[in-house]
């Protein structure tokens, strides 16, 4: 009896106190209002925000196309260097990143042709002294027949036959000079230093393989003692003060391009720097997987900071200008409807506006659609906005 009297008397102890008052809630950062993309700040969260509106400016840009590119070598700069003969390397080698300059030597070559040119020279030369030994005994035939003809000892028959020999003499030693002049010029064909005709002939010559101006070894593909077959290639050269940009431009943009048309160049490896250019050349055939056009840029490469395989961003700058709006790149929030930008429309009121973007460029992003001259944006605190927005979509 005990018991019941007391849980009788807790019970309505409790139903005299009531229910505990709930904790206390944290104040709303927005106010929904039942509104699509509509976000209305709480008086704190505004303060907070720290938001910064701007104006949908019309401005007057150069046209300017931005795209993908890689770095290659000049190919009008390069020679890929072969060999001229067949042979053993005796010398070499220059390494791959050496500078070279013109005419220096990059490999030095033994070759078994080098002894029949020289036999072909020392038998020109050999012909060359019998002919004009023989044109100097025919020269003074010719005078002395000429003299007693003069004097009357001698007939004009005599005269006539010495001076038709002394013309086939003469024939036969310019015949003699080309075939010697041949031979020197196949020494010089090889890079091999010509024989002084008043000096010995060497037993033996080396070819030596040049460079033909200066530039950067890009590439080597010989050894010390390697035999190589004439037309080997042995080294590849280039100059690298300049190179070319293959930017590839998709096809509805190619009527934008031009030949000569500015262009400037951009690397991950080099941020804060910049290269300028021209457009060289158009190429006749689009890439028929891709369907993008390749159009080759000549960059001028100080430092030689561009390397080959590079992959960069290159504008393509017309001489023209057109009006575009922009706004900063900070004002456009991403989102599943696509891009978008808040609006304000009160003291703490904001519309989400979608838009259609253009290129950017130099922090400023192209308005397509979905706003107007003048019109206000966000530039800076849309984060908090663009959350807000998403929250209400979620509780919707």
């Amino acid at each position: 009896m005990t018991r019941l009297v007391v849980g009788f008397l807790l019970l309505a102890s409790w139903a005299c106190d009531g229910p505990a008052p709930p904790a206390p809630a944290e104040p709303a950062e927005s106010e929904s209002h039942g509104e699509p993309g509509i976000v209305e700040l709480s008086e704190r969260a505004h303060a907070r925000a720290n938001l910064e509106i701007v104006l949908v400016t019309l401005e007057k840009t150069p046209d300017r196309l931005t795209v993908n590119g890689t770095v290659a070598l000049n190919e009008d700069r390069t020679a890929h260097i072969g060999a001229l003969v067949e042979g053993v390397v005796v010398e070499c080698c220059k390494s791959v990143g050496t500078f070279v300059r013109k005419d220096e030597s990059l490999a030095v070559l033994h070759s078994h042709q080098t002894h029949e040119l020289l036999s072909q020279y020392r038998q020109a030369q050999a012909e060359l002294d019998a002919r004009r030994a023989e044109a100097d005994l025919a020269d003074k035939a010719f005078r002395r027949a000429s003299r007693l003809h003069e004097l009357k000892a001698g007939p004009l028959s005599a005269v006539e036959q010495s001076n038709a020999a002394l013309a086939r003499a003469e024939n036969s030693v310019t015949s003699a000079e080309a075939v010697l002049a041949g031979a020197r010029a196949h020494f010089e064909y090889l890079g091999v230093e010509p024989p002084d005709a008043d000096a010995p002939v060497p037993d033996h010559l080396v070819v030596n393989v040049r460079a033909p101006f200066d530039g950067t070894v890009v590439d080597r593909s010989i050894a010390p003692g390697a035999v190589v077959q004439a037309a080997t290639e042995l080294y590849t050269v280039s100059n690298l003060g300049s190179v070319w940009v293959k930017a590839r431009v998709p096809e509805e943009q190619l009527g934008r391009v031009r030949p000569g048309m500015p262009v400037t160049v951009r690397s991950r490896a080099y941020p804060a720097r910049e290269f300028s250019g021209r457009v060289a050349r158009i190429e006749s055939a689009l890439d028929p997987a891709t369907r993008l056009a390749e159009v080759r840029c000549d960059v001028p490469n100080p430092g030689v900071a561009l390397k080959s395989g590079m992959y960069v961003e290159v504008d393509l700058l017309s001489t023209s200008s057109r009006e575009r709006l922009t706004v900063p790149a900070t004002a456009i929030r991403s989102g599943d409807d696509g891009p978008s930008v808040f609006m304000p429309e009160g003291a703490r009121r904001f519309r989400r506006q979608n838009v259609q973007l253009g290129e950017e460029s130099e922090g400023r992003v192209e308005i397509l659609g979905g706003l107007a001259a003048g019109d206000r944006v966000v530039a800076r605190g849309g984060f908090l906005l663009h959350g807000e927005s998403m929250r209400g979509d979620l509780a919707e």
